[in-house]
């Protein structure tokens, strides 16, 4: 489950293309299209038989994509990593592009809906209240600097749901010289002993 740079760019590329034609056929059907529209184990052919949530794309490996999945009540698009043929890995990509701060500001309304949905996050070099203006802020400021100082932020629920391993990263690539920064919440498959 690599991460490849040139994919970055042809996702950003095709999610700026993509997005305008996708908005045009938003549908109730839509509002299904969560992240518990799929589980893990299924098989990619199990995954795109949702034709609700679909058009699918395949992706390198034998991974899929739609932009038809939904995240707080809003389109977006989700890829499903498969280790051997079973769905192993949900990722929302929910930034992609080249302004930092959309970016960190997209990475703190993450929290809030983790924090809404599981409790407390656990935030390593992030230490901010994200109920106020300036709590808010402080967070984004913070992200951003603990992004660019490791390479990446990474949050995750304390007490998450017992299926699932669920994390978020935000990160910055540089492609063709250009900056470019990624918030993903994940949903993993938790390892077995």
């Amino acid at each position: 489950m690599a991460f490849n740079l040139h994919g970055i760019f042809a996702l950003v590329r095709n999610r700026l293309l993509l997005l305008p034609l996708a908005s045009l056929f938003a549908s109730p059907v839509y509002a299904a299209c969560d992240v518990t529209a799929w589980h893990f184990g299924m098989s990619p052919e199990e995954v795109s038989a949702l034709t609700d949530c679909g058009p699918y794309r395949t992706l390198g490996r034998g991974d899929l994509e739609t932009y038809a999945g939904v995240f707080e009540g809003k389109q977006a698009n989700f890829q499903f990593d498969f280790d051997e043929g079973k769905l192993g890995r949900i990722g929302i990509n929910l930034y992609e592009g080249r302004n930092a701060r959309d970016a960190a500001k997209v990475y703190r309304s993450v929290h809030d809906s983790l924090s809404r949905t599981y409790g407390t996050v656990d935030t390593p070099g992030i230490v901010a209240d994200t109920s106020s203006k300036a709590g808010a802020s402080a967070f984004e400021s913070a992200a951003y600097a603990t992004m660019m100082q490791t390479g990446r932020a990474r949050m995750a629920p304390f007490a998450g749901p017992a299926d699932a391993q669920v994390y978020s990263t935000f990160v910055h690539h540089v492609v063709l010289k250009k900056d470019y920064y990624v918030v993903i919440l994940y949903y993993e498959r938790p390892a077995t002993p």
